[in-house]
């Protein structure tokens, strides 16, 4: 069976494991530190804070930049994404106002976030999402948090690798703070893992407190108790194993033959279907190069009246072998956001639309190229019989 995305493990990932069970630190050991450093060095950022998952480095990212420190305070996400995104501002107190998407990048859309910030003063940040692995238009957000006064957060979980403008060190230029997620299907994994990277050294360092409970060693100790931790701050569990941090280690020393591959896998299906009618792919300007956590290919399905999704989700299932995934149901469209947003659930026309239309075709290192061009033959044949 073939399915979106999945792990691959090398005999250096197992060693590399193994042998932190071997020594006297399963976790708060010294493989964080190396994994922290491997990832800052990667990203060309001055500082990494690991985290035990995406989730925990949105909701610290978040703290970090004070978001929900008024009850007003309202951040600002793309109504495409994981639900996470939008569950992290919730976390922190703050409110989440949602931006459709652009059609075509599927990143969050500028105008629409401009409109937003234009007529409230109680935006606090946007989060900007790279989508699939594609970065969003980073130069005209930071414009606009510059104009407007606000934070970003660089929601990057799809995109370790992705380059802008030749560079793969945007993400920290642009952004306050970027998160990263570290789940199985990701660019690399750790099981489950996260992390915040970020030029801004002193939000890194709240972090660093925030995801061990808020304690600190560093004062308020003195010669009568020198075993005394203090809790300056109201933090979390949210740290990461030193076993975990070893094979993020491994795995980060693969990533760019790992990358290599998505890439070319990418190629064959961009040049098997960026030609066939009813069928669209997403649009990946010349100055920007995708990560590929995801592929994917959005069918106008309808003006077909014999044939839907859900025939071309059965049918690949049943004849290749082939999980589709659609990623992802628009945030707003999950019962607990209709709940929160009322009657306007719905207004976020852009990304119903794609949810209409999109599925996520496998795609990740090791992968047979062959399968790839049959998936691709057998939604042409697909969509030549409906025509």
């Amino acid at each position: 069976m073939y399915n979106y995305g999945r792990q691959v493990i090398t005999d250096r990932d197992v060693e590399g494991v193994t042998s932190v069970l071997e020594t006297d630190f399963l976790t708060q050991g010294p493989k964080v530190a190396e994994f922290e450093t491997a990832l800052k060095t990667f990203m060309g950022a001055n500082d990494a804070a690991v985290v035990s998952n995406g989730t925990a480095a949105l909701h610290l990212a978040g703290l970090a930049m004070g978001w929900g420190s008024l009850p007003s305070d309202i951040v600002l996400v793309p109504a495409l994404t994981f639900a996470a995104t939008a569950n992290a501002v919730i976390m922190t107190g703050a409110s989440v106002d949602f931006v459709d998407i652009d059609p075509y990048t599927l990143a969050i859309d500028l105008n629409q976030v401009e409109d937003k910030l234009r007529k409230s003063s109680k935006i606090k940040s946007v989060v900007g999402v790279d989508f699939g692995g594609a970065p969003c238009d980073w130069i005209n957000l930071r414009f606009l948090a510059e104009r407007y006064g606000i934070t970003l957060l660089n929601d990057n979980c799809h995109a370790l690798g992705a380059e802008y403008d030749g560079r793969i060190d945007y993400a920290c230029e642009y952004a306050d703070l970027v998160t990263q997620s570290f789940h199985p299907v990701k660019m690399i994994t750790t099981g489950e893992g996260g992390a915040v990277v970020s030029n801004k050294s002193d939000l890194i360092e709240r972090i660093h407190s925030l995801r061990s409970h808020g304690m600190t060693r560093s004062h308020d100790r003195s010669k009568q108790e020198p075993w005394r931790q203090d809790m300056v701050d109201f933090g979390f569990n949210y740290r990461l194993t030193d076993f975990q941090c070893a094979l993020g280690i491994s795995q980060l020393s693969n990533i760019e033959k790992n990358l290599k591959e998505r890439r070319a896998l990418a190629k064959l299906y961009t040049d098997a279907l960026e030609r066939t009618e009813h069928c669209s792919l997403q649009t990946i300007s010349e100055n920007k190069q995708s990560a590929y956590h995801l592929f994917i290919v959005m069918i106008s399905f309808g003006g077909f009246s014999s044939k839907n999704k859900v025939d071309l989700y059965q049918g690949l299932q049943r004849d290749l072998g082939v999980n589709l995934q659609v990623h992802y149901p628009p945030v707003p469209s999950h019962s607990y956001y209709r709940n929160y947003l009322g009657e306007r659930w719905n207004q976020f026309p852009m990304a119903f639309d794609y949810y209409s239309r999109a599925f996520s075709l496998p795609i990740y290192p090791g992968l047979d190229p062959h399968i790839v061009i049959e998936i691709s033959s057998y939604i042409k044949t697909f969509l030549e019989d409906v025509s």
